[in-house]
C-alpha cells in the first residue's frame, strides 16, 4: 500500500483539475502526443534558466512525464534545484514525495523535510501511517494516526501545485496550429494551455487514505481510535482536496455518535459528489469553449487548491453547490444521466 500513487512516467493526456478528475481529452493520436511532448520540451528548457522555487517546481512537474529528458532537465534535478530556492515553501517537498520507485515511497528524508516545513499539516502524518502499514508495522500506523488527529489541517499544497503548473504553461507563447492539434477545435489557444496544466497536474502523484480507513472503520478498534479519527476527519473535511473532504465526510458518516452528525455527513457526501460531476462537465466543455478554459487558468494562477478552484468555477458558472432535490448519484442511476446544469 504506497504512500502515494505513482503516476506513469509518460505523456499525460488526462483533463484534470480542482476537485476530481474528468478524463475528456479531445483525441489521443500521434500528432496531438508529438505535439504535447514537444511543447512541453520547449517550457522545461526555457524555465529552468529560473532560479526561483516556483519555475522551477512547475518545470519539475512539467518533466515528469516526458521520457528520457537530459540529466539536467530530468523531474529529479530540476526539484532538487527548486528545493534549494531561497524561496521554496512545502509544496516543493511535497512533489519530492514523488521522486522515487516502489518500496522506497515516499522516500523518507523528503517526509522529514516536509514534516520540518509544515509540522501542524495533518497530511505528513497521514503518509506516514501509510508507509508504516506498508510494512506491516501497526505500533508505529497507531502512533501516526495519533499524530495526524492531533494537528487541525490537512493540506495537499494543490494550490501552489495548480499555480506553478499554470505560470510554467502560461510562460511561453503556443502557435494556433500547436493549439488545434492539441484540442482539435481552431482559435482555442486557451482550452490548449488548459489541457496542458490539467493533464500535467494528473499525472502527478496524490495520497491515498487507505491505511486511515482501515484502521478507522476496523469494528474491533477502541474508543480511543475512534475518537482520533473524527478529529482527523474534522481536519480533513476542511481540507483542499476533494478526496481529503470525501474522506472527513465518511469518518463522520460512520463514527459520530450523534445521528444528526451522520445525517448532516450524509448530505454533505451528496452535495459533494454533485460538485464533482458539475465540475468535471465544465472542464470537458473548457476543451473546446475557450471561455471556461480562461476562468479555468485564471483561477489555477490564484492558487486556491482544488476545492477553491472547483466552487469558484460553479459559482461562475452559475451552478448552485447543493444537488438539487431530484439528482441522483450515478451510483443509484438506472439510466445515463441527462445533460445537467453544467452540460
Amino acid at each position: 500500500m504506497s504512500a502515494m500513487r505513482r503516476a506513469p512516467r509518460r505523456l499525460g493526456l488526462l483533463a484534470a483539475l480542482a476537485c476530481g478528475i474528468a478524463q475528456a481529452a479531445p483525441r489521443d493520436d500521434a500528432a496531438q502526443v508529438q505535439t504535447l511532448a514537444s511543447f512541453q520540451k520547449d517550457l522545461v528548457s526555457v524555465l529552468a534558466l529560473r532560479a526561483d522555487a516556483e519555475h522551477l517546481l512547475g518545470a519539475a512537474l512539467l518533466a515528469r512525464t516526458l521520457p528520457q529528458q537530459p540529466p539536467a532537465l530530468s523531474f529529479h534535478a530540476l526539484l532538487q534545484r527548486a528545493a534549494a530556492a531561497a524561496d521554496a515553501g512545502p509544496a516543493v517537498a511535497w512533489a519530492q514525495l514523488g521522486d522515487c520507485a516502489g518500496s522506497d515511497c515516499p522516500p523518507p528524508q523528503a517526509l522529514a523535510a516536509l514534516r520540518a516545513q509544515a509540522a501542524d499539516n495533518a497530511a505528513t502524518w497521514l503518509l506516514a501511517l501509510n508507509r508504516a502499514a506498508a510494512r506491516n508495522d501497526d505500533k508505529t500506523a497507531r502512533a501516526a494516526l495519533a499524530e495526524a488527529a492531533a494537528r487541525d489541517r490537512y493540506d495537499g499544497y494543490s494550490g501552489p501545485l495548480q499555480q506553478a503548473v499554470a505560470a510554467a504553461v502560461l510562460s511561453l507563447p503556443l502557435a494556433p496550429d500547436a493549439a488545434q492539434a492539441l484540442t482539435g477545435v481552431a482559435d482555442a489557444t486557451a482550452s490548449a494551455q488548459w489541457f496542458v496544466v490539467a493533464g500535467t497536474l494528473a499525472a502527478q502523484p496524490r495520497p491515498t487514505f487507505f491505511a486511515a480507513a482501515a484502521l478507522c472503520f476496523d469494528a474491533k478498534a477502541p474508543d480511543e481510535v475512534r475518537a482520533d479519527c473524527l478529529k482527523l476527519g474534522h481536519a480533513l473535511e476542511w481540507g483542499d482536496g476533494l478526496q481529503a473532504r470525501r474522506f472527513g465526510l465518511e469518518l463522520r458518516a460512520r463514527l459520530a455518535s450523534d445521528p444528526a452528525q451522520q445525517d448532516g455527513a450524509r448530505r454533505e457526501i451528496r452535495d459533494l459528489t454533485w460538485q464533482f460531476e458539475q465540475y468535471s462537465r465544465l472542464s470537458a466543455r473548457a476543451l473546446r469553449e475557450p471561455a471556461i478554459a480562461r476562468v479555468l487558468l485564471t483561477l489555477a494562477l490564484r492558487g486556491g487548491g482544488e476545492l477553491g478552484t472547483c466552487y469558484a468555477l460553479l459559482r461562475r458558472f452559475g451552478v448552485p453547490l447543493q444537488a438539487p432535490a431530484d439528482w441522483q448519484p450515478p451510483s443509484q442511476r438506472q439510466t445515463p444521466p441527462q445533460d445537467g446544469t453544467a452540460s
